[in-house]
């Protein structure tokens, strides 16, 4: 008998404390709570009173009524700015405006309602609650007007180095990974084809890069131009696909003594390939190319008046005889590995609120951008992002001939008065 009257304290008390738990947990990590207390000019507590909440942050109006002790509660409220009116027959309906609810916060908002001889309708003004008497807990909440006039990035981790109270690591390393494999595995019975600047077989990835390979470009000698590995049934060369296979973006953030930040933006870009159209329409048309600077005092010993020597055309390598002699030059020889590194950007951040009179908050952005990077040798002269179609969003790719993309020094000042 006793261990049944145990038994059935022990389920009484874990009832009362689960449903205690569970009455308790008002808010989340994504929601907010309100609550308070309803009571006459005399402080006794009404219970009946209908409290309604309404927020452009939240669809539609919310209810509840008083308790028997005057209270009342509203969990799980989206985060925003609330109005609260409190309506009993016989008494003034009181309104409060401008109620701020955060991630995470419990605004209590008690009223007094005084009793009324007409009809009317009072708003207090007031401050919103700023302190969550309900929890220890410490949550902050950044809306689109704040977000908008952090100085920094708008990722996670800048957000958080941005939050009061939270104190990050000197040192912030990221950086993202991308990869494209792609392959055609069937043609529906139609034929290989060419396509906008791309080859299409099954087999390899989709828009190849396909043309002539020189399989000996540096010796002195005939170019040897046989297709031995990933040919076409026509003898072509497929070198690999246009689309980069792999990207890898860096980041680093160095979080400096008195909010100075300085932060930095790479990307690798690899296993692309490009045809550097530019080359060859100005070879093709007898332009004097930096790619054949030592082929010209062999080709032309008199000077840029003299004409073509064929007769020394011997002492060549294989890849100037296709490129430095106009008559043989051809486009589809001119395929290149499009392998490369940029810092896209370096950002130095500076706070200069002090500096600046009746200035709540000042920041100094200087920012460069393109200022340093890497090329594989293969790729001689010109930037591999100078393409004549929308780089990634294309899927052929060929140099043109087009301003590459400039180095730029910007320099910003944010004032916030």
């Amino acid at each position: 008998m006793r261990s049944a009257q145990r038994l059935a304290t022990a389920w009484l008390a874990l009832f009362v404390l689960t449903a205690g738990t569970a009455f308790s947990q008002t808010v989340s990590e994504t929601t907010g709570a309100i609550n308070g207390r309803v009571a006459d000019a005399t402080g006794a507590v009404l219970p009946g009173v209908t409290v309604t909440i309404s927020s452009p942050a939240m669809q539609g109006i919310r209810t509840a009524v008083t308790a028997d002790d005057g209270t009342y509660r509203f969990p799980a409220v989206p985060p925003g700015e609330f109005k609260i009116q409190y309506e009993l027959s016989g008494f003034s309906t009181i309104s409060r405006e401008g109620i701020r609810v955060g991630l995470g916060f419990t605004a209590t908002v008690n009223a007094e309602m005084k009793v009324a001889s007409l009809t009317e309708t009072v708003t207090v003004s007031g401050e919103s609650p700023v302190v969550d008497i309900t929890s220890t807990k410490t949550a902050t909440n950044f809306d689109a007007k704040e977000l908008a006039s952090l100085p920094s990035a708008r990722d996670f981790w800048s957000i958080l180095a941005a939050t009061p109270a939270i104190q990050m690591q000197r040192i912030d390393i990221g950086g993202s990974v991308y990869t494209n494999h792609g392959m055609v595995r069937d043609l529906g019975g139609a034929v290989p084809f060419a396509a906008g600047g791309g080859w299409v077989q099954v087999g390899f990835a989709p828009m190849a890069a396909r043309g002539i390979i020189i399989n000996n470009p540096n010796e002195i000698a005939a170019p040897d131009t046989v297709c031995r590995s990933s040919c076409t049934a026509d003898g072509f060369h497929i070198f690999g696909p246009q689309q980069p296979t792999l990207v890898l973006g860096q980041v680093l953030t160095v979080r400096l003594p008195k909010g100075v930040t300085l932060s930095a933006r790479g990307e690798y870009q690899g296993g692309g390939w490009i045809q550097d159209g530019a080359s060859f329409n100005a070879l093709s048309r007898s332009v004097r190319w930096p790619t054949c600077s030592r082929a010209y005092p062999i080709l032309y010993p008199g000077g840029s008046n003299d004409s073509l020597h064929t007769g020394n055309i011997p002492q060549l390598t294989a890849r100037e005889r296709k490129e430095c002699v106009p008559a043989n030059t051809n486009a589809d020889t001119f395929w290149f590995p499009q392998d490369f590194w940029k810092l896209r950007d370096v950002t130095l951040t500076i706070p200069v609120g002090w500096a600046i009179h009746r200035a709540t908050s000042a920041t100094l952005i200087i920012t460069a951008q393109n200022y340093l990077k890497w090329v594989n040798d293969q790729l001689r002269l010109f930037d591999p992002e100078m393409v004549g179609r929308d780089a990634l969003d294309s899927q052929n790719r060929d140099i043109a001939e087009h301003i590459p993309p400039p180095a730029v020094i910007t320099v910003n000042l944010r004032v916030a008065f």
